[in-house]
C-alpha cells in the first residue's frame, strides 16, 4: 500500500536563522502515523528574494522589514475589499 506523501511548508515572515519546533514535531507524528512527511522552509529559499527587496542587507532581523512584502500586500488587499464593497 503507498504512503499517503505530506508536506509541510515553513513560511516567511518566518525567520530563516530560526527552523520550526512545531514543524518537526508534526512531521514526527506524521512519520510515526505511517505517513511520508517533509518540510519545505520557504523561508530559507526565499531569503535571497527578500534580501534584493530590502537593498541587500545581510541579515533581515528587523521585524518590520521582515514584515514590510506581507503587509504591503495585505494592505492591497483590504483596500480591494473595501472598493468592492463600497465601505468608504
Amino acid at each position: 500500500m503507498k504512503k499517503e506523501r505530506i508536506t509541510l511548508c515553513w513560511l516567511p515572515p518566518a525567520k530563516p536563522y530560526l527552523p520550526s519546533p512545531s514543524m518537526t514535531v508534526l512531521k514526527q507524528t506524521l512519520l510515526d502515523s505511517g505517513f511520508e512527511a517533509q518540510i519545505i522552509y520557504w523561508n530559507i529559499l526565499l531569503e535571497k528574494i527578500l534580501l534584493k527587496y530590502f537593498l541587500m542587507k545581510k541579515v533581515l532581523n528587523d521585524e518590520i522589514a521582515i514584515l514590510g512584502p506581507f503587509y504591503a500586500y495585505e494592505s492591497k488587499e483590504c483596500i480591494s475589499i473595501i472598493n468592492t464593497l463600497n465601505i468608504l
